[in-house]
């Protein structure tokens, strides 16, 4: 992630690059060095602080962008990216919340049209599912989001539910639901298809970080599949969360 002179740094970067021709790598490297070294000779900057800054101004013009910090590591079995502030990975079995995150929603939007658009793959809200594989072969699955925020009457299935009055029916008959219940419910029905990490679920639900000894959450997933029989739908991702799957 670029602090304010990262970002001023790449923006005069791309006001520099020759853009009626396909740069190399190498030429967008002595770039970066040469305006970094203009730009900070009154910025006390350490040979391994230099490094890292034009590392990641590299990364985020040719590269993916924070996530290749991730693809670089040998030891990451998984990314998963549910949004700018919502990266997680898989290492030695555990799932963690990375450190980084993407400066906004278009820059994340620019990664996934760059990964794309390497196999003349298009995704966007008419074509929201895309599975498609970076240069080293590893596979990437993408899934917009397809919701309006603001979108008040919401279904999946034969269940539909009104969130200005937090009412749910299921095949027409009222469904009673506990108010957590009901904004699990609505979170799930506003992600469909898209695993739901626990951490990202107890921040938007209960407003705290996860804990491995807590059941409050799985308590809750229980009674839904009881009450609304989606057993088969809400499924559990292993080490990951949960996700209501179309």
């Amino acid at each position: 992630m670029l602090d304010d002179f990262g970002q001023r740094i790449r923006d005069i970067i791309l006001s520099e690059m020759d853009l009626s021709r396909e740069l190399s790598d190498e030429e967008i490297c002595d770039l970066i060095g040469s305006v970094v070294s203009r730009e900070a000779r009154d910025r006390p900057m350490t040979i391994k602080d230099r490094a890292e800054l034009e590392r990641t101004i590299f990364n985020s013009l040719r590269k993916l962008d924070v996530l290749q910090e991730l693809v670089d590591d040998r030891d990451v079995t998984e990314i998963m990216v549910n949004g700018p502030n919502d990266i997680f990975y898989e290492k030695a079995g555990r799932i963690q919340r990375f450190k980084g995150h993407f400066s906004s929603e278009e820059k994340l939007e620019d990664v996934i049209q760059q990964i794309v658009g390497r196999h003349n793959r298009v995704v966007n809200q008419a074509s929201p599912i895309v599975d498609t594989r970076l240069s080293d072969g590893s596979r990437v699955n993408i899934v917009l989001r397809r919701y309006n925020k603001m979108e008040q009457q919401l279904t999946f299935k034969d269940i539909a539910i009104d969130t200005k009055n937090q009412n749910v029916s299921k095949a027409g008959k009222h469904i009673e639901l506990t108010p957590k219940e009901f904004e699990l419910l609505e979170l799930l029905m506003r992600n469909k298809n898209i695993t739901l990490f626990r951490e990202k679920i107890y921040e938007e639900i209960w407003g705290s970080e996860y804990s491995v000894e807590s059941r409050t959450l799985d308590l809750h997933i229980q009674r839904l599949r009881k009450k609304l029989d989606i057993g088969d739908c809400l499924k559990t991702v292993f080490k990951a969360g949960y996700r209501l799957e179309e």
